[in-house]
């Protein structure tokens, strides 16, 4: 699905939003005052996103300005044959971005007061909207129900009323466990919100229940308890909408042997109930230089290229969020620089990517935040920044004029080490205490007689953190 700015120009919009205007009017009551104008939504201030699946139009919303400050929406309208709550949703995380780059205060609309209109209530309540009086010219109409959402005054109060809402957590994990037949506990009382638009890296040693986790949110695996749930749906009621939102590529190399690189990834996408759409099957195999490759069979690729294909079947129905796990596993260095290149322009155009990988740096160059899991337990969740500012530690290595064989007995008292063949006189330390220590080691350095010729101070990595973090626990 493609979400875009548009106007009232083209003739599709223009049928869609009369369509809605008729079914308006054939459920309004005789009395009711107010209809959607067409030609009130032309103006200036006005905003219209659409949404598209190649050129079928899905569905369109229109923001307007009501009074300063003060925006509304004017109309969200989904085609008839495909599900409101999906399109609408999409649809509404962006009149809801425009209405605070407008700086609006409020949003409001009026949702109809029948029936029929109450499945576009529950949707507008997800987002944080609340029913309020009637408003503007609306203030004298009886007959209409009309709801508000405090887009607060940049005090974080209404980002946080945004989390807790669910319209940011994306994916919301809340105590979820498994347990198997064995009696084997993969994973206890695990809780996770994934914010929508991020790169959230996963890691774990083997075994500390990462892909079970990632399984239970794809629909692959049952819980044993707790709930998790993709955009609002609830993966186990709701399985057919969580599963066309997900993308996943699995660790093992799936594919089907003789099959082409093309027919396999149109596959693919036919299986989440897309209509074909040939133009995004080649802009996905065009962007993962697969393109070339299109007519070939599995069984003549390597082991990177199959990778490869594993991505584009993930990306061939549109997903929202991308499962990654072990995306790099076995691949060469230039392959698994076009991936991550891959990753940040999907992050860049709004998917959530969640991945696992053993390659440690990889996850500290690329992740927005990093959850560690260990023994099935989430143990810590952190922005990789701020992780690797209070968890990180720093190393003073002193370049030393003469080799040593061993720290002398006069530096006992510090956290020293001999590295670089007795060359380095390495001293450890938690640059976030108040009192580091060096200006004690500089003098007892000083005292023993140690001459050095350099010094130089280095950041610990988000390897040196996670060893430390497991290490803990054993």
């Amino acid at each position: 699905m493609q979400i875009r700015r548009d106007d009232l120009t083209g003739a599709p919009i223009a049928a869609l939003l009369r369509e809605h205007l008729a079914e308006m009017a054939a459920h309004s009551p005789p009395e009711s005052t107010h209809a959607l104008d067409l030609d009130g939504l032309r103006g200036d201030d006005v905003t219209l996103w659409t949404a598209w699946q190649g050129e079928a139009l899905l569905g369109c919303g229109a923001l307007k300005e009501l009074d300063a400050g003060h925006g509304e929406i004017k109309s969200m309208r989904t085609a008839p044959d495909h599900r409101r709550r999906g399109v609408a949703a999409r649809l509404l995380e962006h009149l809801i971005a425009e209405a605070r780059r407008r700086g609006y205060a409020r949003l409001s609309l009026e949702t109809g007061s029948m029936a029929h209109f109450e499945p576009a209530r529950a949707l507008y309540e997800r987002f944080g909207f609340r029913y309020c009086a009637p408003f503007g010219s609306y203030a004298e109409d009886p007959n209409s129900v009309f709801m508000t959402l405090d887009l607060g005054a940049a005090d974080g109060a209404a980002e946080g009323a945004r989390v807790a809402n669910g319209t940011d957590a994306v994916v919301r994990v809340q105590g979820l466990s498994k347990v198997y037949e064995s009696g084997l506990t993969a994973l206890e009382d695990v809780s996770l919100d994934i914010r929508r638009g991020e790169i959230f890296a996963l890691l774990g040693p083997n075994g500390a229940g990462k892909t079970t986790l990632i399984s239970i949110i794809c629909g692959l695996v049952n819980a044993s308890g707790g709930s998790v749930t993709v955009d609002g749906f609830d993966v186990v009621r709701d399985y057919r909408e969580t599963r066309s939102r997900i993308g996943l590529v699995p660790q093992e190399l799936t594919n089907e042997a003789f099959e082409t690189v093309w027919a396999t990834v149109s596959f693919s996408r036919g299986l989440f109930g897309k209509a074909p759409d040939p133009a995004h099957i080649e802009r996905v195999l065009r962007q993962l230089a697969l393109w070339d490759k299109r007519d070939d069979q599995l069984i003549t690729l390597s082991g990177g290229m199959k990778r490869r294909v594993l991505i584009a079947k993930a990306l061939s129905h549109e997903p929202s969020i991308l499962f990654l796990d072990e995306p790099t596993a076995g691949v060469d260095v230039a392959l698994r620089r076009g991936l991550w290149a891959l990753v940040r322009e999907l992050r860049d155009s709004g998917v959530t990517v969640i991945l696992t990988t053993h390659y440690i740096e990889e996850a500290e160059q690329m992740a927005d935040r990093i959850g560690v899991i260990d023994h099935g337990r989430l143990i810590l969740v952190e922005e990789t920044g701020a992780l690797m500012k209070s968890l990180g530690r720093k190393r003073l290595i002193l370049q030393l004029a003469e080799p040593l064989t061993a720290v002398p007995e006069g530096l006992g008292s510090h956290e020293l080490s001999l590295e670089g063949e007795g060359y380095q006189l390495v001293y450890s330390y938690d640059a976030q205490r108040a009192h580091t220590g060096i200006d004690t080691l500089f003098a007892d350095v000083e005292a023993a007689g140690v001459r050095f010729t350099d010094v130089v101070t280095q950041q610990s990595s988000l390897e040196d953190i996670f060893v430390d973090l497991v290490e803990q626990r054993t």
